[in-house]
């Protein structure tokens, strides 16, 4: 089974009947366009279902990234224009979405993670909906550790916002409906320019004359566009980011009307450019900034197992200099000296130079690989202390080459006993040092009997985490003349087991399902008597 195939099945877990039919058709068929959607969701649920809440279907899928436009030129900005991917990373990444709000809670507070929560519900959003939300709807029945709704003022969830942003756990939606509202601000400008006006050519541009538009022009120009294309506009039908943000201000408009608020305009001087701009962007959670820093705590982890901690509060200094990454598949960080992270250190750990520098070394070396020297520290009078940048490939590498021994040691207890899972994992640690190993030399390196490393070889294969290649001795490719070399595929033994802990996670929410289930039939058969 594909990874492809498992998100589909885990999602499917979580939305049943209408869009997990949509996300299995655009999954099978790979780009298919609206319409193509749209028809299919009639063969399927032939009268149970219409185009509207297919169009609604769609839209929430895009808004929680599951589902992602593709604009197949920079002139289609229409709805009908898209094609549409099934994005497998972002429907596994909801998996981790209530492990991020837990984390959030913990480090920022209930309001943050309240926000946190609403962007998942909504999947993207503007800040102005979502504080709206939470002043209306929370504690909900699914958040029963938040504070009474009169905790949450405007104010105090404008700083939480605020504070996420800060930190990139909310960002905001780069998705192609900020790429039509781009593209609309760019016709509107080129439509304006190109339209006459009353100014004087030949004068310079320092008289205000020189072929400039001026203000009052410019704004007639505009409206008289305006006004000439509305009825083109209107027959066109709307633009990918009008439909996109349609759900939000459609909720915010149901509820001023249900409140019996009326709309104000509000004075032009009493926003700012920043704030104008902000109403009308889309935010969502940054999910991938929350692995990134899963992955700096796991590098902390590791370095206070293989050295000490003080070398982790010397690499926290230095993580508090360069920062998080930005993604969680970065290679290397910005330069840094050891100086900047030995003034960050003192306020923390009372430590002298020359044993800093000797931290320094120990992160550099071969045993860990956190740092690749960039200028080499030549004694302890360099007041600099060399340059440094954080290895994150290397370090990465290493901890999933123990990660790779250490699960297959542990294993299944079913799977075989105690001394076979050790000799299997010996195996994969002899070929992770030496890349390319026949059989003969693997038992030669592990001290195996021949059986016993045949039969290991064997398992390892099975299960997929190691790989063969052929070496023919002749052109015919003959089995009795080829030698085979055994191999380990980082990429393709993580890929693997990430399928094989997906299948757990896919077994695991079936069978919460079906007990979730038995339980509301039982209390319903109670309450009926």
């Amino acid at each position: 089974m594909s990874t492809k195939d498992l998100a589909l099945r885990i999602w499917g877990i979580n939305c049943l009947g209408h869009p997990k039919e949509v996300c299995r058709f655009v999954s099978n068929q790979g780009h298919p366009t609206f319409p193509e959607i749209l028809r299919n969701a009639r063969n399927v649920f032939k009268s149970k279902t219409n185009d509207a809440k297919t169009t609604e279907c769609v839209l929430s899928l895009t808004l929680h990234s599951i589902l992602v436009p593709i604009v197949p030129s920079v002139d289609c900005k229409k709805l009908i224009s898209a094609r549409y991917t099934f994005d497998t990373k972002a429907a596994l990444y909801r998996l981790r979405l209530g492990a991020f709000i837990q984390y959030v809670r913990e480090e920022l507070g209930d309001e943050c993670a309240c926000i946190i929560t609403e962007f998942g519900i909504r999947g993207a959003a503007t800040l102005e909906d979502i504080i709206n939300s939470i002043t209306q709807n929370y504690p909900g029945s699914f958040l029963v550790f938040l504070l009474p709704p009169d905790q949450f003022t405007i104010g105090s969830l404008q700083r939480a916002i605020d504070m996420l942003i800060a930190r990139n756990l909310v960002c905001q939606k780069k998705d192609i409906a900020t790429y039509a509202r781009e593209q609309d601000a760019e016709l509107t400008a080129q439509s304006v320019t190109s339209r006459p006006t009353r100014g004087r050519g030949g004068k310079s541009a320092r008289g205000g004359r020189g072929g400039k538009v001026n203000r009052a022009a410019a704004l007639a120009g505009e409206k008289e566009w305006k006004d000439l294309d509305r009825p083109v506009v209107k027959r066109r039908g709307k633009t990918l980011g009008d439909c996109l943000e349609l759900p939000g201000k459609k909720s915010k408009d149901e509820w001023k009307r249900g409140n019996g608020v009326t709309r104000r305009p509000a004075p032009k001087e009493a926003l700012s450019a920043v704030d104008s701009e902000r109403k009308s962007m889309l935010f969502c959670v940054n999910i991938e900034r929350y692995t990134c820093i899963l992955q700096q705590q796991l590098i902390l982890q590791y370095v206070e197992e293989r050295l000490n901690a003080t070398s982790r509060k010397v690499l926290e200094s230095i993580f508090t200099v360069v920062g998080i990454a930005p993604h969680a598949r970065t290679e290397s960080s910005a330069m840094f000296s050891g100086q900047q992270a030995f003034s960050r250190l003192q306020s923390e750990v009372e430590t002298t130079w020359t044993l800093f520098l000797k931290h320094l070394a120990a992160l550099a070396s071969p045993r860990v690989s956190c740092l690749s020297v960039v200028t080499p520290c030549d004694s302890a009078l360099d007041a600099t202390g060399g340059e440094y940048r954080v290895n994150y490939k290397g370090v990465m590498q290493l901890i999933v080459e123990d990660t790779i021994a250490a699960f297959v040691e542990v294993g299944n207890a079913e799977e075989g006993t105690e001394r076979e899972q050790r000799v299997c994992a010996s195996i994969i640690r002899a070929l992770i040092k030496h890349k390319k190993l026949d059989e003969q030399e693997i038992a030669n390196i592990c001290m195996l009997p021949e059986k016993i490393c045949r039969s290991s070889v064997l398992a390892l294969l099975n299960d997929r985490f190691i790989c063969t290649q052929e070496v023919p001795r002749k052109p015919d490719h003959s089995t009795q003349t080829t030698i085979y070399l055994f191999t380990m595929n980082l990429e393709y033994t993580v890929k693997n087991i990430i399928d094989f802990i997906y299948v757990i996670i896919l077994n695991l929410r079936s069978r919460q399902k079906v007990v979730v289930m038995k339980h509301a039939v039982r209390a319903g058969a109670k309450d009926d008597k």
